[in-house]
């Protein structure tokens, strides 16, 4: 058990005023002998003995009524959310992403985060191993509370690696790799929605005790309120609705609260403006932005921001060039059915490859991201080796055979290439 107001024990010196009220209460008596009252005498003293014992049981009433007092406003707790006492091991796990550089009323939220730290490696054991991880890096080593104390000092805001799913997996992975009887794992984080996204996978180690620790950010308190650019995908003319030859970006912003009523939403390559988007936006909302851009803006880098709110760290999102938006492919082999499915699929490529591979030293494999390899195909010793080499490097390599079976809507099996197997599907158990 521990005390979460310590400072307020300093009140059981309360205890000694009942102690000083029973010394003082007692005043000294002089004894006058009068004859025939002997009986008397007796009664009297039987009284006194009675009467001691009530200020004595009064006494210990009020004292412990006093410490009972005192001991509330300290406010005991049989767990400690900070306290490592009892674990071998104590994984602090630090998630700091850009928003923790925000501030409340008790200052910034990741150096609040690391007085926590602080105050964790000083209340654990000296000999218990503790390990640090954070959004930014971490060690991949043990360590003693003393020497931890020297790493907090260099922890700073950076984008966000890692969410609360990918470390439970990893601490459950240090946990069974080190051998740990009993580990508790701390979490310190400002609990934004994209950090504990998802649904948080249940851990199957018993030895593994998780705690969380939220550094609280109230969005009321934020000027203007809160908007988050969520996310941003591609979506090609073949997948969606348009009928533009440009590609289709999309976007997600989320209204989390505040004053704010309008989403700006911005697409930049350098400096120029590919699209600007206004939209209103109430209070929990989740609009989609969506806007055309073509295979040359995607060769260069982009940037979507969010019109300026309260709070500044959820309103980028940087999209990596994309060189190249067509897969090509080499086909080894031919069928009818492969070549019409090629050709309706204007950003998958094909490129007739002819045997020996091994002819013009494999070039023809140049540029390639995968092979599809039609039918029976017989290759020589030096293709198989060539090819083989080209695999493991990352090459992908498709194998059709023109009678592999499929099962359509009805449960008559197909072929993919050529005529129907006949019979039907039998389900495990018929």
């Amino acid at each position: 058990m521990h005390f979460q107001q310590p400072n307020m024990l300093w009140g059981l010196l309360l205890l000694a005023i009942p102690l000083l009220i029973h010394l003082f209460q007692f005043h000294r008596t002089k004894t006058i002998y009068f004859p025939g009252v002997f009986r008397l005498t007796q009664r009297l003293k039987q009284a006194r003995q009675q009467k001691k014992l009530q200020h004595l049981l009064v006494l210990i009433s009020r004292m412990l009524g006093i410490a009972c007092l005192v001991f509330a406003f300290a406010l005991p707790s049989c767990e400690n959310t900070n306290s490592g006492k009892g674990y071998s091991h104590v994984v602090i796990l630090v998630d700091n992403g850009f928003s923790m550089g925000c501030k409340n009323a008790n200052g910034e939220l990741l150096e609040q985060a690391k007085s926590q730290i602080r105050a964790i490696l000083t209340d654990l054991n000296a000999e218990t191993q503790v390990q640090l991880l954070s959004q930014t890096g971490g060690s991949n080593l043990w360590m003693f509370p003393k020497q931890l104390e020297s790493v907090i000092d260099t922890l700073r805001v950076g984008p966000q690696r890692f969410v609360l799913n990918d470390w439970v997996e990893r601490v459950q992975l240090m946990s069974k790799d080190a051998g740990v009887a009993s580990l508790a794992a701390i979490v310190l984080s400002d609990a934004q929605s994209g950090f504990v996204s998802g649904k948080l996978q249940n851990s199957q180690e018993r030895n593994i005790d998780w705690r969380f620790v939220q550094m609280e950010l109230d969005v009321a308190d934020v000027e203007g309120g809160n908007l988050s650019l969520d996310s941003a995908w591609y979506v090609s003319q073949f997948d969606g609705a348009s009928t533009s030859a440009d590609i289709i970006l999309k976007a997600k912003v989320t209204h989390r609260g505040g004053s704010i009523k309008q989403a700006q939403l911005q697409l930049k390559s350098g400096d120029k403006t590919i699209f600007a988007q206004q939209k209103d936006i109430s209070e929990g909302e989740t609009l989609e932005f969506e806007g055309s851009i073509s295979e040359g803006d995607m060769t260069n880098g982009m940037k979507l921001t969010l019109g300026r709110d309260g709070f500044l760290n959820d309103n980028e999102l940087f999209l990596h060039s994309i060189k190249s938006w067509k897969t090509t492919v080499g086909v080894l082999g031919s069928h009818p059915a492969l070549d019409a499915m090629l050709a309706v699929q204007p950003l998958l490529l094909s490129r007739k490859l002819t045997l020996p591979l091994s002819k013009y030293d494999f070039g023809s494999l140049d540029g390639l991201d995968a092979i599809i390899c039609v039918g029976e195909i017989r290759l020589d010793d030096a293709d198989l080796a060539g090819l083989k080499s080209r695999v493991e490097g990352g090459l992908v390599c498709l194998q059709f055979f023109e009678n592999a079976g499929v099962v359509g809507r009805d449960g008559e099996i197909k072929t993919i290439f050529g005529k129907s197997l006949g019979g039907r599907w039998i389900e495990s158990g018929q």
